[in-house]
């Protein structure tokens, strides 16, 4: 999917992502520069620049195990490549330690590069040209950054965004920046197939759409069928108890040599049984309500508030 670009001088920049069409990147052509995301891309494929657009991280990514760690290899990174971040990365650091109760002198062991090609986006510029909402995601970031830097060519491979939050916001993020590139005349690549290129149905298609109104009755009588389980279920478990105190009582009776006989105590311990099993298929029906009620609500927030029907 390309549209014609009039720039004379060819920047070629591929942005990828961590899904498997990734590896469908002009990866062996050197003309396409190469940016990737986060852990997920760092040892995936090559590349000039990596985005770490986040500011908090678990232990074991700064932590050394078997001498490597995330940021420990991020800050070695020197020659051609890059590594793109919010914060000057040195210098944020020991907050990050500290917060995980680590002191300087841990983290010197474990993070013992020194940053030397660690460039600090400025977000504030960005965000003054081109609004803070549409930054949804580290995508956004490099999306925006071609721009500035004026490629003639952007692709995304690896790039999908279809379900969540990533459907609903970061998707929204990136389809913002190809539009503007797109109305820039940048050329524009992507896989056969990529969730990027999916097109939203406008108001009111997009809530109105058949799929929508189904799932949305579904889900209503779903809640009914639960509203109407859960008092059974209620009431069967209280009878279960009653007919269990009822057992225990006759048990202690003919244990005190009374007029109790044993045919007595096996109706009794056979109501219990009966009970319990009826809590069980009760209890069973209503966990199974329950999870075709939340794959009912996934399904409708991925397609309610996007784009087309499932096909």
């Amino acid at each position: 999917m390309t549209n014609s670009a009039g720039a004379a001088k060819q920047r070629k920049i591929a942005i990828l992502g961590t899904t498997p069409s990734r590896m469908q990147a002009p990866l062996k052509d050197e003309s396409w520069e190469i940016w990737t995301i986060g852990p997920g891309g760092k040892d995936a494929n090559r590349w000039s620049r990596l985005f770490e657009t986040h500011t908090v991280w678990p232990l074991d990514f700064g932590e050394l195990k078997d001498d490597k760690s995330y940021l420990d290899d991020l800050s070695k990174v020197d020659g051609e490549q890059s590594v793109y971040s919010i914060v000057d990365m040195k210098t944020h650091l020991p907050r990050w330690a500290h917060d995980h109760g680590k002191n300087d002198d841990w983290l010197k062991a474990n993070v013992r590069g020194e940053w030397k090609t660690n460039v600090v986006i400025d977000r504030e510029a960005l965000f003054t040209k081109y609004r803070r909402m549409w930054f949804s995601t580290s995508i956004c970031y490099a999306l925006a950054l071609a721009i500035e830097e004026g490629a003639t060519d952007i692709g995304c491979w690896g790039i999908d965004l279809e379900s969540g939050e990533e459907y609903i916001s970061q998707h929204a993020g990136c389809a913002h920046f190809l539009d503007l590139a797109r109305l820039l005349g940048i050329n524009l690549h992507f896989p056969n197939g990529c969730g990027l290129t999916r097109d939203l149905n406008p108001y009111p298609d997009r809530y109105e759409t058949h799929l929508s109104l189904t799932l949305e009755k579904k889900a209503a009588w779903l809640q009914h069928m639960i509203g109407e389980h859960e008092p059974q279920y209620e009431a069967v478990r209280a009878e279960m108890f009653r007919i269990e105190g009822a057992s225990i009582i006759l048990k202690k009776i003919l244990a005190r040599n009374t007029p109790v006989t044993q045919e007595e105590i096996a109706l009794a311990d056979q109501e219990l049984m009966n009970a319990n099993r009826k809590q069980g298929q009760l209890a069973s029906n209503i966990n199974h309500l329950k999870g075709e009620l939340s794959a009912t609500q996934y399904y409708r927030r991925m397609y309610v508030w996007g784009m087309i029907d499932p096909a």
